[in-house]
């Protein structure tokens, strides 16, 4: 009887094991910030993405890290205005929390609170999702505004270029259990 009781309670320690996989995010991931400005469009590549939370069976409870000084656009100078907008120095991640998480074949609909300056605002997330051998590819885009979290778009120049407010964050995000 103490050997089967045994056999039961390893058996669901084992299997909750399985269910509470968690997400890690593959190289193969790629996010991009692209905006305007009066001169030209620009974009940004976030070199380091960081997830973690989440399960194999939900993304209820996945948070996704940028690393705001990771951004790169190619040109130093434009990286340090990014940085220096986004106040790198006091909030160096923007943090995505996922509060809720719904699917309707392709399309995946997430909630939850975005932190970007400090500043934590819900939002909502649409997004193509699409599964894979050993997880699934999350992508798509998604519109924010720098006055929206206590930021105002850039200029420089003595104002001769101005960044528009409206920047996109471009995602193609690879999560593998």
């Amino acid at each position: 009887m103490t050997r089967k009781i045994t056999y039961i309670i390893t058996t669901l320690l084992l299997s909750f094991g399985l269910f509470a996989q968690q997400y890690s995010i593959s190289s193969d991931s790629e996010v991009k910030v692209e905006g305007t400005s009066n001169v030209h469009d620009w974009s940004a590549v976030v070199e380091d993405v960081r997830v973690s939370g989440g399960s194999s069976t939900s993304l209820v409870g996945l948070k996704v890290e940028f690393i705001v000084e990771s951004m790169k656009s190619g040109d130093r100078l434009m990286d340090k205005r990014i940085h220096k907008t986004l106040n790198s120095e006091d909030h160096p991640k923007i943090v995505f929390n996922v509060t809720e998480s719904e699917r309707n074949g392709e399309t995946l609909t997430m909630k939850g609170n975005l932190t970007i300056n400090g500043v934590k605002k819900d939002i909502t997330v649409v997004a193509k999702v699409t599964e894979t051998s050993n997880g699934l590819t999350i992508s798509g885009k998604q519109t924010i505004l720098f006055t929206d979290y206590g930021m105002d778009a850039p200029s420089f120049m003595f104002g001769a270029m101005k960044v528009g407010n409206e920047v996109q964050i471009v995602y193609n995000v690879v999560l593998t259990r």
